[in-house]
Formats: C-alpha cells, sequence, structure tokens
C-alpha cells in the first residue's frame, strides 16, 4: 500500500525518496510493480543489473516513469505481461520496459504523461524513446553517468 501511495505522490509532482544505491532503488520499484501485480492480471517481470548512486530527485523520476509506463501499458494499451529492466552499464542508466499491450499512438501526446517521460529525461539530461514491433510496446529511458556511476548534473 506505502509503494502506491509512493507512486501516487510522486507523479503529482511530490519528493518521496532519499535516493541510494541502485539495488536498494530498484528493490523499492520492485515493490510498486508487486502492488500492481496484485491489483491486475497483469503480470511483471523485474530485473536490474550494474551499480549506480542514485539521487533522491532521480529516484522519483525512476518511479514516476515506471507507474506512467504500467499505468498506459495497462489500462490503455490492456496488457497482460511487462518486463522492466534496470540497468547501469557503460556509463548510462536504463529503464526499459516491455509490454505485450496494444499500440498506443504516441506522435502527438504533447500534453500527456509520454511527455512528461521525456522532460524527465531531458532534465537528467538523457532521452526517452516509446517504440512499437513484434507486439510489444517499449519506452527506453536512459540518462548518461559519471565514471563514477553519478548522474551527470
Amino acid at each position: 500500500a506505502q509503494a502506491l501511495a509512493d507512486l501516487r505522490a510522486i507523479s503529482r509532482g511530490r519528493p518521496v525518496h532519499d535516493g541510494g544505491a541502485l539495488s536498494r532503488v530498484a528493490d523499492r520499484l520492485r515493490l510498486a510493480t508487486e502492488t500492481i501485480t496484485r491489483l491486475t492480471d497483469c503480470t511483471v517481470d523485474f530485473v536490474t543489473s550494474g551499480e549506480a548512486v542514485i539521487p533522491g530527485a532521480l529516484e522519483d523520476d525512476l518511479a514516476a516513469v515506471t507507474w506512467e509506463s504500467l499505468t498506459n501499458a495497462i489500462r490503455h494499451g490492456g496488457a497482460t505481461a511487462i518486463g522492466i529492466d534496470l540497468r547501469s552499464e557503460n556509463e548510462s542508466l536504463s529503464l526499459i520496459i516491455t509490454d505485450n499491450g496494444r499500440w498506443i499512438d504516441v506522435s502527438d501526446a504533447a500534453s500527456s504523461g509520454i511527455e512528461g517521460m521525456r522532460d524527465r529525461a531531458v532534465a537528467w539530461h538523457g532521452r526517452a524513446v516509446i517504440d512499437h514491433g513484434d507486439g510489444t510496446t517499449r519506452v527506453v529511458w536512459r540518462i548518461p553517468l559519471d565514471a563514477t556511476g553519478r548522474p551527470l548534473i
């Protein structure tokens, strides 16, 4: 219940987390996805790899992007299976979310949560790309890290 409340607060722009190691951040996101799994017929597979130092504001952005992607996949795309891959490698942090839902045209999504995902990435000098193919929709949210695993801000 707390994980879901945290995600709702973040989606409304209220800071919630204090950051930490990538593994700790991944554990928090995993708890939120378990809540989604209990509330819907959708299964979520969550994997993580690598290490990075995640400031609280970045953790909030990762949670917001995860929440937006999950709700879009389930509510609008009708997804029944979602894969989440959070990884740090090659001086970048990537959040890759793949689902089996219907493709939603995001080309005219300037005022939607999709634009918010893009804006959050740009704020960290990164980018968000949403694409589809082979019956899947994929969100790739990637930001650069320095050699010590910290965001470039």
